[in-house]
């Protein structure tokens, strides 16, 4: 038995509507990432923020590489709430060569290799609550160095990566902006 065209053609268009407007008369209300921010008690940890700052993986490069200024970011709301600290690195060494420099660094500062990394190179460092993450990626002819971590006013439950490793978003909200 076939289904008539006209139903194969209107339903799509119908549920999506009917989504819709159930979606605005059952008052879901969509919220920037600021307002999910101020909602949730989720704020930025300047703390955390300096001791990132100061941490060899983010201020030490390669031979010849060149680290742009440090950006920090954040995210709040589903699925996980965190902040970052990210730098640009501009190398000319391989990313092979860059992997193994920041793995000796790591390894030399503290940190612990996250082993089936989906990144360049992956690692934790303990920090008396959720660990902090580092995360190595190629990025065109550069490569991004970021560390992530929870945000203040966050639930000490809210830990998402602590043992998985965390997604590379983009979306973060400027701090300081």
């Amino acid at each position: 038995m076939s289904v008539p065209r006209w139903i194969r053609s209107y339903a799509g268009p119908a549920v999506v509507s009917v989504l819709l407007i159930g979606a605005v008369v059952g008052g879901v209300q969509l919220r920037s990432g600021e307002d999910a921010a101020k909602a949730s008690g989720c704020r930025a940890d300047p703390a955390a923020i300096r001791a990132i700052r100061a941490e060899p993986i983010l201020t030490q490069t390669p031979r010849l590489a060149r680290l742009d200024d440090p950006v920090e970011g954040l995210t709040c709301g589903t699925p996980s709430s965190f902040g970052s600290v990210s730098r640009r690195l501009t190398a000319p060494p391989t990313g092979t060569d860059v992997a193994e420099f920041y793995a000796g660094l790591a390894g030399r500062t503290g940190w612990k290799p996250f082993e089936y990394s989906n990144y360049l190179y992956s690692a934790t460092k303990e920090t008396g609550g959720c660990p902090w993450w580092f995360l190595l990626r190629a990025e065109g002819d550069a490569y991004q160095l970021r560390v992530m971590y929870q945000p203040a006013g966050v639930p000490a439950t809210d830990c998402a990566w602590a043992t998985t490793e965390p997604i590379f978003l983009q979306a973060t909200i400027p701090v300081g902006r």
